[in-house]
């Protein structure tokens, strides 16, 4: 299945829409968000190594059951391959992926505790800076997308 299709998988998880191939680099660019926003506004892990433990646990099952269904769904009996098995059916993996893969370390730099100087105002307008730039961000590339999406559909 990967030898046919390639990293369209991977591509599709993030960026596919039905009208349009979206350029690979604004799939770059919605990945390099999504680790930016996890390292930034994601909290300590309740629960610590059992739950990423488990968390890997459910990434393997959805994604080796995903595979099974596609498999069984819509592919003739013993085919060599799964066809048609499309990216976004692993967006939830990628969310519980991005939670447990996410070390604690890099949650301290969500700027949540006061500076060495002690402002708590300073912390507070630098959390709110890069609240804006991530929200900015994922703004950006949604409106670059559905710019896409237009120019394919109406000219």
């Amino acid at each position: 299945m990967v030898t046919d299709h390639g990293v369209s998988i991977a591509h599709d998880v993030f960026v596919q829409t039905s009208y349009w191939h979206v350029p690979g680099i604004v799939a770059v660019l919605t990945v390099c968000g999504l680790v930016a926003a996890v390292a930034f506004d994601a909290g300590r892990l309740p629960g610590g190594a059992a739950m990423r433990v488990l968390g890997w646990a459910v990434v393997v099952v959805i994604v080796c059951v995903s595979l099974l269904l596609a498999y069984v769904g819509w592919n003739a009996l013993r085919a060599p391959r799964i066809d048609g098995y499309q990216g976004r059916y692993l967006f939830v993996v990628v969310a519980i992926a991005a939670l447990v893969a996410a070390p604690d370390g890099w949650r301290r730099m969500r700027g949540s505790e006061p500076r060495r100087d002690g402002s708590a105002a300073a912390a507070s307008r630098a959390r709110g800076a890069v609240v804006a730039a991530l929200a900015g961000w994922s703004a950006a590339l949604l409106a670059l997308v559905e710019l896409g999406l237009a120019w394919h559909a109406y000219r």
